[in-house]
């Protein structure tokens, strides 16, 4: 009997065998492109970040760390070669950073606490915001002491920093 459906069993077994190598070879196909996007997102790339120098107040201090920009704030995070006004010249640090896109978006993070709220319905999950950053800029490591200094031109136009003047504010 086994003769009969010799040749069946082993199309069947051989089909199988085939199956696994297949799945197999497509999981891990699928985690080198994971780990390839996840290597991608670590690769830095140079960006010119403008940085806030002076502090601003607010006489509530829930509302002042929650809307002020301070010292060392980063303001915006923009590509490398950047056309910039007289005004932000003038005005904001610029400096040249290289970051993966991780740290990029971290400049710009803001400290949040979560949040319920209820409506007539039902409970609504949010996020408040409890702090303008979450990091910033440290402008004694960077070496920036007084904002006078931008009355000449920017100071590090031909310096390039990385994640290691960045703190995290608490």
């Amino acid at each position: 009997m086994f003769e009969k459906y010799k040749k069946i069993i082993i199309f069947l077994l051989v089909m199988f065998i085939i199956g696994i190598i297949i799945f197999f070879v497509f999981k891990v196909a699928k985690k080198r492109i994971n780990d390839d996007g996840e290597n991608k997102n670590n690769d830095k790339k140079k960006y010119e970040v403008l940085v806030f120098i002076r502090n601003q107040t607010n006489s509530n201090p829930e509302e002042d760390r929650r809307t002020s920009m301070k010292k060392g704030y980063v303001v915006g995070v923009y590509d490398d070669g950047h056309k910039w006004s007289k005004s932000e010249k003038n005005s904001y640090l610029i400096l040249k950073m290289m970051l993966t896109e991780k740290q990029k978006e971290k400049l710009m993070q803001s400290i949040t606490k979560k949040k319920k709220t209820k409506s007539k319905s039902d409970e609504i999950d949010g996020e408040e915001i409890i702090g303008l950053r979450a990091y910033k800029i440290s402008l004694k490591k960077v070496g920036f002491t007084d904002p006078k200094q931008l009355k000449s031109g920017q100071p590090f136009e031909d310096s390039v920093f990385d994640w290691s003047v960045v703190e995290k504010i608490e």
